[in-house]
């Protein structure tokens, strides 16, 4: 941060730390200092840095940060652009929202293709500071998580399909929305900026977006506007992929279905490589029946969290084995195996989404 006088270092330093007072904060680092000094103009890191918790008027902030109306509105219209800001209309009035890290505006700022930001110097920094053991702890070491597996509904066994509530449904979960968006996929936007692209050559344009979401993202973030079948064919689309469905972890009105891949996914990337869930899973879990299995391992190529391997049985041959601390339930191993060894079985406790943001977030 040699570049950052100390005027400068102490105005993004208290972005930092406001940043950090969100239900999901950002750990305070060198390293975080020097990524909001690369997204954030000075100005609004000032605006940011005085930003009041919670839904704020136009008036509000102003008051709070000292700050002329017309100049900030016209730096909070940049700050939308970038994702830094959400704008929400509620009862004919505008209120705006300091958008948090996670989930927020590291989505945001790569659910876009953008000029205005250096997004390749982004990435390294963003990838750079989720390295940090306290901020992979932070982010996902609660009981609580963001997002929630949803299990390919086609591998639910028959007999408890009537008992499989619509909110486990994604198909159910896309109809309740009435439409939404189709657009990037912010990880493997990133991921294309890292140099280290899809390993699985999944597409970009796979990110569903529900509701008034899709709404929002269409106007901010250059989606695509879908109707209830268009989203649905993203999903057969992404199951032909492997990709795990990922939504977020709330029964009213879920904003997202991620289809996401273990190598770039956030999420999934760190169950992947360190072993411990970062997602709810699903109401079910893969079994494998061996003496159906073959030993072919495309299971193991399959699994997106490498919750699968290969091990001996007692008569020598290969057979695939479930680690459960890492199984999402997603279905997909079930799916892909032409001799149908995997079957998905119900879990004993079957867990509940939180009700809506506002209950998710107290969880944190």
């Amino acid at each position: 941060m040699g570049h950052l006088v100390n005027s400068k270092v102490d105005i993004y330093t208290a972005l930092a730390d406001r940043l950090h007072k969100n239900p999901v904060g950002n750990p305070v680092n060198e390293d975080l200092i020097e990524l909001l000094y690369r997204i954030y103009s000075e100005g609004e890191a000032v605006i940011g840095s005085k930003f009041p918790f919670g839904p704020a008027t136009l008036e509000e902030i102003a008051a709070v940060a000292g700050i002329d109306q017309d100049k900030l509105q016209r730096s909070l219209n940049t700050m939308i652009t970038k994702g830094l800001v959400v704008v929400l209309k509620r009862n004919e009035r505008t209120y705006y929202w300091l958008s948090p890290m996670v989930i927020g505006f590291y989505e945001f700022l790569f659910m876009r293709v953008r000029n205005d930001l250096d997004l390749k110097e982004i990435a390294h920094l963003f990838d750079r500071y989720f390295q940090h053991f306290e901020v992979g702890i932070e982010l996902f070491g609660g009981e609580t998580k963001f997002m929630r597996t949803l299990i390919y509904e086609k591998v639910i066994p028959a007999i408890v399909d009537t008992e499989v509530m619509d909110y486990d449904r994604a198909v159910e979960v896309i109809k309740s929305s009435g439409g939404g968006a189709i657009g990037l996929c912010a990880c493997r936007h990133k991921a294309i900026h890292l140099n280290d692209p899809c390993k699985i050559n999944a597409p970009l344009d796979v990110c569903i977006s529900l509701g008034e979401m899709g709404s929002y993202a269409v106007e901010h973030f250059d989606a695509k506007p879908a109707t209830v079948d268009e989203l649905l064919a993203v999903l057969e689309k992404s199951e032909d992929l492997g990709l795990v469905h990922l939504c977020d972890n709330v029964l009213h009105k879920p904003a997202f279905i991620c289809n996401c891949c273990g190598c770039c996914c956030g999420v999934l990337h760190v169950t992947r490589e360190f072993g411990f869930k970062t997602a709810h899973p699903s109401s079910f879990f893969a079994s494998v029946n061996e003496e159906l299995c073959n030993g072919c391992a495309e299971c193991v190529e399959k699994c997106q969290v490498r919750a699968i391997s290969m091990t001996e049985s007692s008569d020598g041959t290969k057979v695939a084995v479930i680690d459960l601390q890492r199984c999402l339930g997603c279905g997909i191993c079930s799916d892909s195996c032409a001799f149908e060894a995997l079957d998905m079985q119900r879990r004993q406790e079957i867990y509940k989404p939180l009700q809506n943001k506002n209950e998710l977030y107290m969880q944190f």
